[in-house]
């Protein structure tokens, strides 16, 4: 059995579990939904079983937050189920191994355990907890540093879901549970901005619109921070971020996932999101008002007031335009059904094309500088040979930041090491050119969520996805549309004119705070 498919049942066997969990808080025992979510899981733990032969039985570890077959991360499932993860270590649960003999009641057993039904007992028929002891090498420091953003960026898809629920049950949105992340990512971020940035290449295509919300939040933070923004600004522009796309609850799955060409009626379901979200956070709590609510609503709202919806007499605000380049720039990056994802100095090249048009200009400029020369997330050539990947970048010397070294002169892997090339002196290494992650079998998002070098079971260019082809998304700022994209706010477009063009001057100056108030 190949480690891939080992690893690709041992993510449906967790998945499956976590969906019994969940199912176990709207359901009582017995009932249909909550059956049909056991029956999966034992199918599951039962293929996992099978593949793994009977000399050794699969186990699956809980450590920090994150899951693992054996020592293998799966990135995945630790960055999408961080709240089931929660659960079992507060269960007391560490390791669950698996035997053929697992049943749908021992299932059950088990998940009364996670919520604390039900006392943690080391064998239920099947399923045995506890019985094997992980034994994790000690990490490194950037090990470390990402598998604390990993924790932050679990908590907020895990938020988001709830969020989407609630939204979509017309309940409102949690402003406690949402802002706690955003103050958790702050935190993260303003502690190591570099591998915020990094952890933002992140993917997932079948919750897309989950982790592109957490990317645009982390995106947004780091921009903020960058400008000097005062803390609770830059939370603003974090919760703008994370909910920007709330509004997308509304719109059929099957418009969203699918990949053909969309009508005109689909378009304008698409279109109504910003309006949909900035209604859900309106509606939320006691006021009639959220700093945040004017990101939700103008974050497709262009530059030049091409975009939508229409805002007649004025532009979008100063922090829609900094979500705005963020948006576009995840945007970008990600797989779509129609194109490939642009790496991360095409996408920067692709943002400054439309920098005075549908993107501010400075607000360009200042994400181009955080994200450097050679930006965050590059595979880059060293003076020495050597390949690394760039994670955090110099104030002056544009040329040697940080990296981690993923392989040697000769193009050999070796374990991986951060690297702080400004400490190399005059002589030292430096960087010398971009590379292709494909040319070196380097699936970057991938690498990210797991730290393993090569692409596992979601393949390459997946992240921490299922390696689908990639979904549907209004066009960025600079991007050619899709076959048969319909801009259903045309007509408002036409009755503005050019006269209707932003106002440079109210842009902010990147090196300053700019104003959230114009």
């Amino acid at each position: 059995m190949s480690e891939e498919h080992a690893l690709e049942l041992a993510s449906r066997t967790l998945r499956a579990l976590a969906a019994v969990r969940r199912a176990a808080t709207l359901y009582p025992l017995g009932h249909p939904e909550r059956l049909a979510h056991g029956a999966q899981a034992v199918e599951a733990a039962r293929e996992l079983v099978l593949a793994t032969g009977r000399a050794e039985r699969p186990t699956l570890y809980v450590h920090r937050g994150s899951y693992y077959l054996g020592t293998v991360l799966l990135p995945r499932e630790s960055l999408g189920l961080g709240r089931y993860a929660g659960e079992l270590e507060a269960a007391g649960i560490e390791s669950i191994t698996l035997s053929g003999e697992v049943s749908a009641e021992d299932v059950d057993r088990f998940t009364e355990m996670v919520a604390g039904d039900a006392p943690l007992v080391s064998h239920l028929g099947g399923i045995s907890c506890n019985v094997v002891r992980p034994s994790f090498r000690d990490e490194e420091p950037w090990e470390r540093r990402l598998g604390d953003l990993r924790r932050a960026y679990a908590a907020g898809v895990t938020s988001l879901r709830h969020a989407s629920d609630r939204a979509a049950a017309g309940e409102g949105v949690d402003l406690d549970a949402t802002s706690a992340v955003v103050e958790q990512l702050s935190a993260e971020v303003a502690q190591d901005p570099g591998y915020g940035l990094l952890l933002s290449a992140v993917k997932s295509y079948d919750e897309y619109t989950y982790f592109h919300m957490v990317n645009v939040c982390l995106l947004s933070v780091a921009l903020g921070q960058a400008l000097g923004l005062r803390s609770e600004q830059v939370m603003v522009l974090g919760l703008g971020g994370l909910l920007h796309d709330i509004g997308k609850v509304f719109v059929p799955a099957e418009i969203l996932r699918g990949s053909g060409k969309l009508d005109e009626e689909q378009w304008r379901l698409i279109q109504r999101h910003p309006v949909d979200g900035a209604g859900v956070l309106l509606s939320t709590g006691p006021g009639l008002h959220h700093p945040a609510s004017s990101i939700l609503l103008e974050h497709h709202a262009a530059y030049d007031r091409s975009g939508y919806p229409g805002l007649h007499d004025h532009g979008p605000s100063v922090p829609s335009r900094l979500v705005a380049v963020a948006d576009s720039f995840d945007a970008v990056t990600s797989k779509r059904s129609y194109r490939e994802p642009l790496d991360r100095h095409q996408a920067l090249e692709l943002l400054a094309s439309t920098a005075g048009s549908g993107l501010d200009p400075n607000a360009v400029a200042a994400f181009q500088r955080l994200l450097g020369r050679f930006p965050v997330g590059s595979l880059v050539r060293l003076s020495s040979r050597e390949v690394a990947v760039v994670v955090r970048q110099h104030d002056r010397l544009l040329d040697r930041p940080t990296v981690l070294v993923l392989f040697d002169a000769t193009d050999t892997p070796v374990t991986v090491e951060e690297r702080d090339l400004a400490l190399g002196g005059p002589h030292g290494p430096r960087v010398v050119e971009r590379l292709d992650p494909d040319a070196y079998g380097v699936d970057l998002p991938r690498f990210v969520a797991s730290g393993q070098l090569t692409a596992t079971a979601a393949g390459r260019g997946g992240g921490a996805a299922d390696g689908a082809g990639g979904l549907v998304h209004e066009p960025a700022a600079g991007e050619a549309a899709p076959d048969g994209y319909v801009d259903t706010h045309a007509e408002a477009h036409h009755h503005h004119g050019p006269s209707g063009s932003a106002d440079p001057s109210s842009s902010p100056d990147p090196d300053v705070a700019p104003p959230f108030e114009e």
